[in-house]
């Protein structure tokens, strides 16, 4: 486990999409010149594959784990922000939709 941590920071460098561990097992022996087991394979493809949009949301990527998500255009401070309009598909962890209508930055 202790090599599998400096493993995980090379996600900067591994193309970032849909990886399959044979994917992510190749991409460590032919750019790294190093050989991996399955198991750190299997446990890099799992977080390369983790969602880049927040599920609660859809028709605009909402950013997924971050602590502030605004409207742009609107009166919110960020740091992140997203064009509207967005449908409130889940919980609005992010109290994007004030009217409570499903949709969310109407004016964005």
């Amino acid at each position: 486990m202790r090599r599998l941590l400096p493993l995980v920071f090379t996600l900067a460098l591994l193309p970032v999409a849909a990886c399959t561990p044979e994917e992510v097992q190749l991409w460590f022996k032919v750019y790294r010149n190093e050989e991996i087991s399955w198991d750190q394979a299997v446990a890099i493809a799992e977080v390369t594959n983790r969602p880049k949009c927040d599920p609660n949301y859809e028709g605009a990527c909402v950013p997924p784990n971050v602590p502030d998500v605004d409207c742009a255009g609107g009166s919110g401070n960020g740091p992140y922000y997203v064009q509207g309009p967005v449908r409130v598909v889940g919980t609005d962890i992010h109290g994007l939709d004030r009217d409570r209508d499903g949709i969310g930055c109407e004016r964005g």
